[in-house]
């Protein structure tokens, strides 16, 4: 017995920092609630099972348990924690105490609401997070490669504009790797402590993984560091 048709049509982002691909069912129409599926590895990512061979197993595992014919994956039972996975992490982001944009001076608005508005045709942090760091990254060019007092204040002048424009989404909580790493290097210190409380159980796995290919977001937590007294860790890809 053969399993239904199933095309790729896309990519969607997990928690850490990856694309799974997704394929959609040809038997059902693409509104069915079972239209779209992803497949075990795919499974073992969005678990958070960073070990390769941790998700190997786990799909050997999947394999073994489930039963053939239609619905057996429903019949699998597996503890992601026997994997290394586990639940999504999910950090509450309080509202900060004194926001920056309404004491903003008039003529340093424009930036920020260029941002905000890059930011909400970007409606996902994965989207987000590249948007933010090319854009970040031209700037930073601007100062060059000296690190005197004047590029420090540069520095933490592109923050207050990105701090600003993180203040309109309203968020509430932190669940996924690129919230937590522009929250933790932004000017708000309860705003830091909860990025950083969301990355730090992931610094030798996701976030370095991440950190790794988002060298301009390396450079940019690198440079902010004096200022901020942000953890080394949060600046080495």
């Amino acid at each position: 017995m053969t399993g239904p048709s199933m095309i790729h049509d896309g990519y969607m982002a997990t928690p850490y920092g990856v694309q799974i691909k997704i394929y959609r069912r040809t038997d059902l129409p693409p509104e069915h609630e079972n239209a779209w599926v992803f497949d075990v590895e795919a499974s073992a990512l969005l678990a958070g099972i960073h070990d390769p061979a941790q998700r190997r197993r786990f799909a050997e595992e999947t394999a073994r348990q489930a039963r053939p014919g239609a619905g057996d994956m429903q019949q699998v039972r597996l503890r992601l924690e026997d994997f290394g996975g586990h639940p999504v992490p999910r950090v509450p982001l309080p509202r900060p105490d004194s926001p920056l944009y309404p004491r903003m001076p008039a003529k340093d608005l424009t930036p920020v609401e260029a941002w905000v508005t890059g930011m909400m045709d970007h409606p996902s942090w994965h989207e987000r997070a590249e948007f933010f760091i090319p854009l970040i990254v031209e700037n930073m060019a601007q100062i060059g490669s000296e690190h005197d007092l004047l590029a420090d204040m540069y520095y933490v002048a592109l923050d207050t504009i990105m701090t600003a424009a993180l203040e309109h989404l309203g968020e509430q909580e932190i669940a996924c790797i690129e919230a937590a790493a522009f929250y933790a290097v932004s000017m708000h210190g309860e705003w830091a402590q909860a990025g950083q409380s969301w990355l730090q159980p992931f610094r030798e796995t996701w976030l370095r993984d991440w950190l790794r290919i988002h060298p301009g977001f390396v450079a940019f937590a690198s440079a902010l560091r004096p200022a901020l007294g942000l953890p080394d860790w949060l600046g080495v890809g």
